[in-house]
């Protein structure tokens, strides 16, 4: 019905302009996350195309589209990557190395309280009190760029167990809602949805907002 066509319009339209403004972003992290939801589904589709197949005819078919995936991402980020470069406006050595050194600031702090961390909040403490990153990365002390690094420095194993535990939820909650869907549209909805949050997590483990 009118309706209906109507809110098919406008998720039409939200798509493509989500598409261009995360192109147009220039972000690796934007770049990543409609890489990843993309490929979510790819994944997902054999289970959303008949949820009713056999399970193990529906887990070797999306482990071969997570394989196939994984090679299909890493190819393009790099190529992404290199187009950056390329174009000679962004120097992105800086901002690699201070991931790879704030992993390594993380691993230190997490050996010295893994069970419950150091405290919500204060993985920038860890970069203010640490003369050698501060000069080589500025006097503007930096928080973690990536939801792993601070769980491990602020809550420790607990944390990463907690952060497990809603993973796991949310995997287990859009199983069990796909499976229990007849509506072959519907299973796309959800599906979608489901790749919507899974990329939001996905953003976050590069960069903590």
């Amino acid at each position: 019905n009118a309706k209906t066509d109507f809110y098919k319009l406008i998720y039409g339209i939200s798509l493509v302009l989500i598409f261009v403004s995360n192109v147009l972003s220039m972000s690796r992290a934007s770049f990543l996350a409609m890489i990843f939801g993309i490929f979510v589904l790819f994944i997902l589709w054999p289970f959303i195309k008949n949820n009713k197949a056999d399970k193990k005819a529906i887990l070797f078919n999306v482990m071969f589209r997570l394989c196939v995936s994984a090679l299909i991402s890493v190819m393009s980020f790099l190529m992404f990557m290199s187009f950056l470069q390329n174009m000679q406006r962004y120097d992105l050595s800086g901002s690699n190395n201070a991931r790879i050194d704030m992993s390594k600031i993380a691993i230190t702090e997490f050996k010295k309280n893994p069970i419950f961390g150091t405290g919500p909040g204060t993985f920038i403490n860890t970069t203010e009190t640490d003369s050698w990153f501060m000069k080589a990365y500025g006097n503007n002390p930096l928080d973690s760029h990536g939801i792993i690094q601070k769980i491990l420095v602020e809550q420790g194993i607990v944390g990463i167990l907690v952060f497990s535990c809603i993973i796991y939820v949310l995997i287990k909650e859009y199983y069990l809602a796909i499976k229990n869907i007849d509506s072959y549209k519907d299973r796309i909805l959800v599906s979608s949805l489901f790749a919507l949050v899974a990329s939001v997590f996905f953003v976050e483990l590069f960069n903590t907002t």
